[in-house]
């Protein structure tokens, strides 16, 4: 058969024994089973990403064929994740499945889809419904000044180092401080799609090899896209990789690209959830004066808040502490009237000092907190602010005093006025 009439899916089943030592799964995950798509004429050549796979606690499963009933079953996703491996495939099982997967995606699915220079339209348009736009096929990334002269044999210069990859330790891994090699089709971010971000670019000398005298590249330099993520407002997680060869077992084999293999290895367990998971534990507010929580506070009040914040670490199966210094609060109405850094007092713990302006009505403790690698919070809590009651004001105040004083000295020029008129004698003739 031709390679585009078989595929190879591959089920991952994800066991989780908290406290056991193993790997937990994510909590995010619809099922705890992962499908990848293999082409079967290649899939000798991923063993080593497999056995990553099976070194996180996943067992393997191959059916022959995809199909969107494989996806959802009594109306339930079958799946926790898919990954999309076959790039030179020409269906993905028809634009069926390929809606089922675009729809996974929407219903807080994840998904990881490897490009190639030789791509097909079914990963083209998975690409581009996460927001990448792949170069045409048959291209390549060059880059003649960071060559990977090691595996670079042909001198066309497409084997090439990364120019940079994005500050988050979740999604490219802790301790990613070496070269990362790429050897694949150039891409660029569709500048309409908010929620998708770059984590791994080309260097200023890199560009998308137009292949042909006076054709203008899709991108250069660092804005040639090698790797991309994506999380949807349903918590749904995307991973991109353009370049499939960073997957094999010529990478993964070689101990010369340990960073590389850290790389891959990072983003593929980011994608299934078992990074960068956050969730709000708990939140508290009360007067500062005198300790009480309400759901109506006065104007002039100070108010605490304080929050609670956890992270899923798949490694020990658990939710831990999160740790940050980005944290912010809004105090709003319709428009935020104070934004506050929230302090990270330790064991996953925020607060902030929140002062109540004078204006009264309903307002909101927001916090919306997204950044690269983690999941998006968005919690907010109403509370109500009142003016002073009648018996709340104070008696005197400085201001008034010039006032104060005009009252008793006008009081005093009567008496010292008024008696003299009023009881005195005139002298006599």
């Amino acid at each position: 058969m031709g390679r585009w009439m078989v595929l190879m899916s591959l089920w991952v089943v994800v066991w989780l024994e908290v406290g056991s030592g193993e790997v937990g799964c994510s909590p995010t995950l619809l099922a705890n089973r992962v499908l990848a798509v293999v082409d079967w004429e290649e899939s000798a050549r991923f063993t080593g990403l497999l056995k990553s796979l099976e070194a996180l606690g996943l067992e393997v499963d191959a059916p022959r064929d995809l199909d969107e009933a494989l996806l959802k079953v009594n109306g339930e996703w079958a799946y926790g994740a898919v990954f999309l491996l076959a790039p030179r495939l020409a269906n993905f099982g028809g634009d069926r499945t390929q809606h089922k997967l675009r729809q996974f995606l929407d219903e807080g699915g994840s998904i990881l889809v490897a490009a190639d220079r030789e791509h097909r339209k079914p990963t083209e348009q998975m690409a581009a419904s996460m927001g990448i736009v792949l170069d045409k096929s048959g291209r390549s990334v060059v880059d003649f000044e960071k060559t990977c002269s090691e595996l670079d044999t042909d001198g066309s210069s497409t084997w090439i180092y990364a120019g940079g990859f994005v500050d988050s330790p979740r999604v490219v891994g802790e301790s990613t401080n070496g070269p990362i090699v790429f050897h694949g089709i150039g891409s660029a971010i569709d500048p309409e799609n908010e929620l998708v971000e770059p984590v791994l670019w080309g260097s200023p000398s890199a560009f998308a090899d137009p292949n042909s005298q006076g054709t203008t590249p899709l991108a250069t330099g660092t804005n040639v896209v090698l790797a991309a993520v994506l999380q949807t407002r349903e918590g749904g997680r995307a991973a991109y990789i353009g370049s499939i060869d960073i997957l094999s077992d010529k990478i993964f084999s070689d101990e010369n690209f340990e960073e590389t293999r850290k790389f891959v290895k990072a983003i593929t367990s980011w994608t299934l959830g078992y990074r960068g998971i956050l969730r709000v534990d708990a939140t508290h507010h009360y007067r500062k004066s005198d300790g009480i929580s309400s759901d109506t506070y006065r104007i002039k009040d100070v108010l605490d808040f304080s929050t609670q914040i956890s992270e899923w670490d798949g490694a020990k199966g658990s939710w831990i502490p999160y740790e940050a210094d980005d944290v912010q609060l809004e105090f709003t109405m319709l428009d935020p009237f104070q934004r506050s850094r929230l302090l990270d007092m330790g064991n996953g713990t925020f607060r902030a000092d929140v002062l109540v302006p004078e204006r009264i009505g309903m307002y909101k403790f927001v916090i919306d907190y997204v950044r690269v690698g983690v999941s998006h919070i968005h919690f907010q809590e109403v509370v109500g602010i009142r003016p002073f009651n009648h018996n709340e004001y104070e008696r005197f105040i400085i201001q008034a005093f010039p006032y104060y004083t005009a009252l008793f000295s006008m009081l005093a020029g009567v008496i010292l006025l008024g008696y003299p008129l009023l009881y005195g004698k005139p002298k006599s003739q």
